[in-house]
């Protein structure tokens, strides 16, 4: 048997100090770009494209309707 069969399993019960490390560097670096707002053009595309998508999903319902 590989070790690919039977992987090593972690410990979850505790955070491996590398682990939280990483975390916290991740917040760290990235934090200041979730914080920043959502540009209105990006959320205008998302909106129409949530839009489409309910249209296309509403349509084949009505189709097996009849």
């Amino acid at each position: 048997m590989s070790d690919h069969e039977h992987p090593t399993r972690r410990p979850t019960g505790t955070r491996d100090p590398i682990q939280t490390h990483l975390g916290s560097k991740l917040r760290e670096f990235y934090g200041s770009i979730l914080a920043e707002p959502v540009p209105d053009r990006l959320t205008s595309l998302l909106d129409q494209l949530e839009k489409q998508e309910r249209a296309t999903a509403i349509a084949p319902a009505e189709k097996e309707e009849k």
